[in-house]
């Protein structure tokens, strides 16, 4: 009987352990920054946000603004995933294959890219990040993957060998280039942090009167849940009182 005992608490410790070992990918959800050097040459600062995916295993990126070409700006929307080992942890950028990265159409002539040897007919194209895998020679879908580093590390530098194409495909899914619109290197993710939503007090999403309830019960009581100072402090003068209740509900009229 003390042998299973000993077993059983064998088993739970390394449980909890595993458990513990593994990343909290909500540490990671918020603002970030790409920095990476184009092939044009200079160097690209491209804000983007993550979030928690739906299956909560990875998290989902979209920048607004990825890149501009010919004054139109191009959104783009991609996969991160974390991997933590002890102290240590790195991320990864999923390259995928078989979903677009920008849900628009590329739709110069073929003659404006830089061709890759496929049929340069006028058909609409598709944008996909893509990395030229050493090994084939060919552009295929990849995971970059970060050095490990501390955990508490912000900023990851993908390998220097592995650039980023913005491909542009004839097909969905990607089955061929037609030809590249941009390549970046030396690229370094930085995670900037939560973006805090003014009057948002209880984090929900939204401003609204309960919003309003928070902060006075908070007021009243000297505590309220889920109640985030920063969100709650609307005219900046790290106090909490009658004039931030005022400025909430000047953004609810706004709205």
């Amino acid at each position: 009987m003390k042998h299973v005992r000993i077993l059983a608490v064998s088993i739970l410790a390394t449980f909890i352990t595993a458990l513990q070992a593994q990343p909290s990918l909500q540490q990671f959800e918020g603002q970030w920054t790409m920095t990476a050097s184009p092939f044009e040459g200079g160097t690209d600062e491209i804000s983007f946000t993550a979030s928690m995916a739906d299956h909560g295993q990875s998290l989902k990126c979209h920048a607004d603004r990825f890149m501009v070409r010919n004054g139109k700006s191009y959104p783009m929307d991609w996969t991160m995933t974390v991997e933590q080992d002890g102290e240590k942890l790195r991320i990864g950028w999923l390259l995928d294959a078989e979903q677009p990265a920008s849900t628009e159409e590329f739709q110069q002539p073929a003659s404006h890219y830089a061709l890759f040897g496929a049929d340069p007919d006028g058909s609409h194209r598709y944008i996909y990040l893509l990395s030229e895998n050493i090994e084939t020679q060919k552009l295929e879908p990849l995971t970059l993957w970060s050095e490990w580093m501390p955990t508490g590390s912000t900023t990851f530098s993908l390998p220097k060998t592995q650039q980023i194409y913005a491909v542009v495909s004839k097909s969905r899914p990607y089955d061929g280039a037609v030809g590249y619109i941009d390549i970046w290197a030396s690229t370094k993710l930085t995670y900037i942090g939560q973006q805090t939503l003014l009057g948002d007090v209880n984090g929900d999403g939204k401003v609204d009167v309960s919003d309003v309830v928070c902060t006075v019960n908070y007021l009243l009581k000297g505590a309220a849940d889920h109640f985030d100072a920063k969100a709650a402090d609307t005219n900046g003068d790290n106090v909490i009182d009658v004039a931030d209740v005022t400025g909430i509900v000047r953004i609810i009229r706004s709205i």
